[in-house]
């Protein structure tokens, strides 16, 4: 990490260069950093960028909007289709590299039925969470 910041200050093996262009490709798990005039080096290993979601914290929020579901008087189908929504936000924030745009997007959908059903708790929690997003 300390070669990319200097890489992108201008900097290479001490020395000052001018106008750098850095290109960075962490495809496959190994990055490989490019420099304008051509130098480039190697890095193994899981370079991983933050995606900006807290999963722990995003699961967290799943079950106190399931914990309010349940005490909440519902149809069954309003029920599901909260259900259905908090499902489908657990499962891909699960994923290897969750997509912040995809959960962001569920979780406007969340908000919108917490909304709806006038489930409150639930509302203030995603909205909160949401804020934390970083997409």
């Amino acid at each position: 990490m300390g070669l990319i910041a200097d890489l992108r200050l201008g900097l290479s093996e001490g020395v000052t260069m001018t106008g750098p262009t850095v290109s960075i490709d962490n495809r496959g798990g190994a990055a490989a950093v490019v420099v304008g005039d051509g130098n480039s080096q190697r890095i193994e290993g899981g370079l991983k960028a933050g995606v900006g979601i807290d999963v722990a914290g995003l699961l967290q929020v799943l079950e106190s909007v399931r914990a309010e579901v349940s005490q909440a008087p519902l149809t069954a189908d309003q029920r599901a289709e909260i259900e259905d929504a908090i499902v489908s936000t657990e499962r891909e924030g699960q994923h290897h590299q969750p997509s912040p745009g995809r959960i962001k997007r569920m979780l406007l959908g969340l908000n919108r039925l917490a909304k709806e059903r006038g489930l409150p708790m639930a509302e203030k929690v995603v909205e909160a969470f949401l804020k934390s997003l970083v997409t």
